[in-house]
């Protein structure tokens, strides 16, 4: 852009990036939202596909998405790094109080306590006291520079719903690692760049305080024992709280059922259970869509990998146009709705699933799929089959006939074997679910549907 007085003499110039309309998205959560896979498996950045980054700059969006050393709030400063930056009379005063320096978090739940009282007695206030060991900004992009994990499913979403619908995509990124509900507490609103939700919130703001839904992966962290019996109501406070504070009442959550944890844990039953809560909340918060991490590859003990990210991004873009776009087409994935006994053989089970894209899709491996009577026995089965003429059924072979009551069960424990999807790599997620099975009818004229 040019400009020139009156008598035509050019006055100056700048030039502009470019400014689209389209529809903004927000990506919250923990680790697997933020990116820990690495980088040289990223999705290349797409044109029409912009951040918001944490240093509250429209920028192109490429991973990490989630630049922490930039971050203009403190909850998502590094502060396992910047802990190193601590002077010795900090850390002096610390230990006085009982706290130890790598104890130092903006997230802790003893932030508000011992470190308080040492900035209040120094006269410090506590953004000061953060502010005295944020790096400075030749610093930080030294230490971006040389990041070598950072890419999650974000970039992949926005690609694939601006390739689908032609309209510029605009991503708030938000997620902070190691995170659990009761972090993201609503009612912790007012302490704004201080706390998850409140910087989420002052960041919807400053972008126009309208999106067009939210992106939500998280639950790992509420696998602890005395977290999980929380989860759902936390989940369920947290989607309506959000809802509210913006006037969407229909906001879409499209939101991940945490995947596999590959080394022991004492929490693999909790890990089960807050998966399997996570498929059963898809029907009772409304305008919400599930897709599962639980088949995808890892990177690590916890974390998924490059290209499961972006598998994962574009099952979620699936989802975003199935339900904020309303894509005709596309359906969530295989979810399984009823079992029904098969007319030729009393030991044989026809698994009926709703949501399929064209037909299913079996793993190699058999996968963790369980019969279970009333009374706890697991009924054994073998010979898990594709049914030709409905692409939407399973058969599978149990040792014995199946009882008129049973739980059906897929995936559980902290590394099962899954892998059923559809032609769309929209992939079965995780449940649990009581089954009644009636009696097979044999006539012609009473084939079941």
């Amino acid at each position: 852009m040019m400009f020139y007085s009156k008598e035509g003499e050019l006055l100056g110039s700048f030039f502009a990036d470019p400014v689209w309309s389209g529809d903004v998205w927000v990506l919250a959560g923990q680790s697997n939202m933020e990116g820990y896979a690495p980088l040289d498996g990223a999705e290349k950045p797409a044109a029409l596909v912009t951040a918001f980054g944490l240093d509250d700059i429209w920028c192109e969006a490429r991973d990490p998405l989630h630049r922490k050393w930039h971050a203009t709030d403190p909850v998502h400063w590094p502060v396992d790094a910047l802990q190193a930056s601590l002077s010795s009379s900090v850390v002096d005063a610390l230990r006085t109080h009982g706290l130890k320096p790598e104890e130092v978090s903006p997230r802790g739940a003893r932030i508000g306590g011992c470190v308080r009282k040492v900035i209040g007695e120094s006269g410090m206030r506590w953004m000061e006291f953060l502010q005295a060991f944020k790096p400075s900004l030749e610093d930080a992009d030294e230490f971006e520079s040389a990041r070598i994990i950072g890419t999650g499913p974000g970039v992949s979403f926005g690609r694939f719903i601006a390739a689908e619908t032609g309209v510029p995509v605009g991503l708030v990124p938000c997620a902070v690692g190691g995170t659990g509900m009761a972090q993201w507490d609503p009612t912790l609103m007012s302490a704004r760049g201080e706390s998850l939700y409140g910087s989420m919130m002052r960041r919807i703001e400053f972008v126009g305080g309208r999106v067009r839904g939210i992106v939500w992966y998280q639950g790992e962290s509420d696998t602890a024992p005395d977290e999980a019996p929380h989860y759902e109501l936390r989940l369920q406070e947290f989607v309506t709280a959000l809802r509210k504070q913006l006037g969407q009442g229909d906001l879409p959550f499209l939101y991940v059922q945490i995947g596999r944890f590959v080394e022991p844990s004492e929490n693999a039953e909790t890990w089960t259970e807050i998966r399997e809560l996570q498929a059963s909340l898809e029907e009772s918060i409304p305008r919400s869509r599930l897709a599962t991490a639980v088949d995808l590859g890892m990177c690590d003990a916890i974390h998924i990998d490059a290209d499961g990210a972006c598998r994962l991004g574009e099952r979620l873009g699936r989802l975003a146009m199935l339900e904020a776009y309303h894509d005709c087409d596309q359906k969530a994935g295989p979810r399984f709705t009823r079992a029904r006994r098969s007319r030729d053989d009393a030991n044989m089970l026809r698994l009926v699933f709703s949501g399929v894209n064209g037909k299913l899709v079996l793993p190699e491996e058999a996968p963790a799929l369980c019969f279970i009577a009333t009374d706890g026995e697991t009924i054994e089965w073998s010979n898990l089959q594709l049914r030709d003429d409905r692409p939407n059924e399973l058969l599978v072979t149990l040792r014995e006939p199946a009882p008129s009551v049973l739980f059906v069960q897929y995936g559980p424990g902290l590394n099962p074997r899954t892998g059923i999807v559809d032609e769309d790599d929209m992939a079965l997620p995780c449940f649990r679910i009581r089954a009644h099975v009636p009696a097979a009818f044999t006539t012609p004229s009473t084939i079941d549907e």
